[in-house]
């Protein structure tokens, strides 16, 4: 907490709410998971005072969040989590359960505040991605952060499988994931922009543009598919006049694209799929 800052009493008109996840990460799913949350809150709770936290790398710089800023989980200890049980009424866990850099589990989306300190500022986790399979000493630490929670869910049925396989035996429920989402929550003057510059999103001489996941794309995961689904969908304008293809380097849909007319192609780097289980 800011000392400069007086703390913002509780109040049940305002709820204090944090947003815990990986904010910091440099995907596009981590990115952009924090405005959904948010947006979904505010349309239920207008009067809500909402926080972002981040558990930040030392020695590593932030991404560009665009638009919202991230405050330091910091170091789980006592003193912390009592200063944020004590800031906060709730606190939602949401997005990749495993950190951007050395893949470790934050102890802050994990363990959460402890046990005591959660009879009075609650930890949820709201659709939060299991990407790996749990090591041994990784599973006891959530079943045991698990085993008092009531209010856990992950956004596929991959992530419940890894609980379950870890030994979790408390009630997980499978929500769609809030990517699906992503359209709605950009204000609509990003659509208005959009339909301003349409060239913005097309290549030299207003060629169309191809997009296409690096490496092998068969069978692609399913969070590749959305991407062109919520860009087009986000951006009505371009994605009508825009033709988006998935494809490998070197196959004959888009050696023929080519042939046909210039094509400007973006291809996502792997660093931006969920291709990593």
């Amino acid at each position: 907490m800011n000392p400069q800052q007086p703390p913002i009493l509780a109040d049940p008109i305002r709820p204090r709410i944090g947003i815990w996840g990986r904010f910091d990460a440099f995907r596009f799913e981590d990115l952009v998971s924090a405005w959904i949350l948010e947006h979904e809150l505010r349309r239920r709770l207008p009067e809500a005072h909402i926080q972002m936290y981040a558990p930040l790398e030392r020695g590593r710089a932030p991404a560009r969040d665009g638009g919202f800023a991230v405050a330091d989980l910091g170091d789980w200890t006592p003193g912390r989590t009592k200063d944020l049980a004590q800031a906060l009424d709730c606190a939602v866990v949401a997005g990749d359960l495993f950190s951007g850099g050395d893949g470790s589990l934050a102890s802050f989306l994990v363990e959460g505040l402890g046990p005591e300190l959660e009879k009075g500022c609650p930890v949820a986790w709201s659709a939060v991605g299991v990407e790996f399979e749990l090591e041994p000493e990784e599973g006891a630490r959530i079943r045991k952060a698990l085993a008092s929670r009531t209010d856990v869910s992950v956004r596929d049925e991959a992530s419940r499988e890894r609980l379950r396989h870890a030994g979790v035996e408390a009630e997980v429920t499978v929500v769609p994931d809030p990517l699906l989402l992503l359209p709605r929550a950009f204000p609509t003057w990003s659509g208005i922009r959009a339909r301003q510059r349409p060239s913005s999103f097309r290549g030299p001489g207003r060629s169309p543009i191809a997009a296409s996941r690096s490496g092998k794309s068969s069978p692609p995961p399913s969070s590749d598919c959305r991407f062109p689904w919520c860009f087009s969908s986000w951006m009505p304008e371009a994605g009508r006049r825009n033709s988006w293809t998935r494809c490998r380097r070197t196959s004959p849909v888009r050696r023929s694209a080519f042939r046909r007319k210039p094509l400007r192609a973006i291809s996502s780097p792997r660093s931006l799929t969920r291709a990593r289980s």
